[in-house]
């Protein structure tokens, strides 16, 4: 058999053996592996070193090491006992800083820094930039904490990615992502997208994706759920019925919440189906906001209350010796309130409803433009436009009414009409 090779098939054949060879020679460019789990026989070994990475002709990161080397791949470099590391944004601005792991990867073809096997470091703002020790004391401007067992920071996309048991240190927050969190170089903002959760205090709060603003320690997040454990005192001094809320935990959820810190202080503004439940009771709102010091609480847009009873206004003492017949019914009822604002001061110990109230009980309905609740005189001030409904049939219309619950009496002031409904009298 006589077997002929025409030139082009002789040419297609070298051409391909070519190509094979070609790619065979720059394939270690393209090798960006970063598994920690691969050993590579040591060519080139450095000891106590600095490693620098660049992008743009701009210093991008540099970290410390003990050991570095490489190995087949010209384009992968390899340490061991790594730290402190540094990684900048465009501007030179130090964002993360004393990065410490025990082994890192440095691929300079595809300009990925890699760290790994217990991982520390610092997200810095950029409105302090003074040195580490001055600012970790600079207080509201703290550096945050992390700790994970990856840390990747990837030039192409110029983030840094946290991977592995990512725990945030902010202030008095523990953040734990449930996967991951990545920090964008560009805005100082850390992206948490798969869930997480957030302990602060005696609040846990979880949720769909949070982003964290590294420079003003203000966090967004979608989808709340914030839990508010119980919280046992012997304080003997403290008012018995707030001593028992804090033996009950309470919950809220809402669609959006803003959280912020300022040194020992937390400030949440919470917005969309805002819904908080403590006890039987319930409050709703389309947006409401809250600060940890003073216990101030606010809620606004559409308020509705409801209680099983309104026997958490009275002491335990004046609930024991409560002698007006009227008045004990209508603490022990059912009540719903709405109105446009309800607002808590728990250092005056008032609580007050304006816009629209509506106040609702099986018997009887109140309508008035203000109703204050000031807890130390025991007394329930309503005030602008009141009208009070009894049984469909009797009213009272005034310009305020004060329910004083210590005396137990009512007082009507201003213009004042009634009427009442004439009832034969029974045999």
């Amino acid at each position: 058999m006589k077997v002929t090779f025409r030139r082009k098939d002789l040419w297609r054949g070298a051409t391909f053996l070519g190509a094979v060879f070609l790619f065979w020679l720059i394939w270690p460019a393209f090798d960006v592996d970063l598994d920690p789990s691969e050993r590579t026989e040591r060519s080139v070994e450095i000891f106590d070193t600095v490693v620098r990475g660049y992008g743009e002709s701009k210093l991008r990161w540099q970290v410390n090491a003990k050991t570095v080397w490489t190995g087949y791949n010209p384009f992968l470099f390899r340490g061991e006992a790594v730290g402190p590391g540094v990684i900048f944004d465009d501007d030179g601005v130090a964002l993360v800083n004393e990065i410490f792991s025990g082994q890192v990867h440095v691929n300079s073809k595809t300009k990925i820094l890699y760290a790994y096997d217990t991982v520390s470091a610092y997200f810095l703002p950029r409105k302090t930039q003074v040195s580490f020790q001055e600012l970790e004391a600079a207080g509201s401007q703290e550096p945050v904490r992390v700790t994970a067992g990856g840390l990747k920071y990837v030039e192409a996309s110029k983030h840094t990615y946290l991977t592995d048991g990512v725990e945030i240190i902010q202030g008095n927050a523990h953040i734990r992502p449930y996967i991951a969190a990545e920090l964008d170089n560009n805005t100082n903002v850390v992206h948490i997208e798969e869930g997480f959760e957030m302990t602060v205090d005696d609040m846990v709060v979880s949720g769909n994706r949070m982003e964290i603003m590294i420079d003003t320690a203000v966090s967004m997040i979608d989808g709340v759920t914030l839990l508010r454990h119980a919280r046992p005192t012997t304080d003997v001094d403290m008012d018995p019925r707030e001593r028992a809320l804090r033996e009950k935990r309470a919950t809220l959820t809402a669609d959006h919440m803003r959280f912020e810190q300022r040194d020992d202080i937390y400030l949440i503004d919470v917005s969309g189906n805002v819904v908080v439940s403590q006890d039987g009771k319930s409050l709703f709102g389309d947006r409401g906001s809250y600060t940890s010091e003073g216990d101030h609480i606010s809620l606004e847009g559409g308020v509705r209350v409801v209680l099983p009873s309104l026997q958490w206004l009275l002491t335990p003492e004046r609930r024991r010796v409560l002698q007006n017949e009227d008045m004990k019914e209508t603490m022990s009822l059912a009540t719903t309130i709405t109105c446009d604002t309800l607002y808590f001061d728990a250092d005056t110990q008032t609580l007050s409803l304006l816009g629209n109230v509506h106040v609702r009980q099986v018997d009887k309905e109140v309508r008035c433009t203000k109703l204050v609740y000031d807890d130390h005189a025991q007394k329930i001030i309503l005030s602008g436009n009141v009208t009070v409904l009894k049984n469909g049939e009797d009213s009272l219309v005034a310009s305020s009414i004060v329910v004083d619950l210590a005396a137990e009496t009512y007082r009507a002031t201003g213009k004042i009409k009634t009427e009442f409904k004439m009832r034969k009298a029974t045999q």
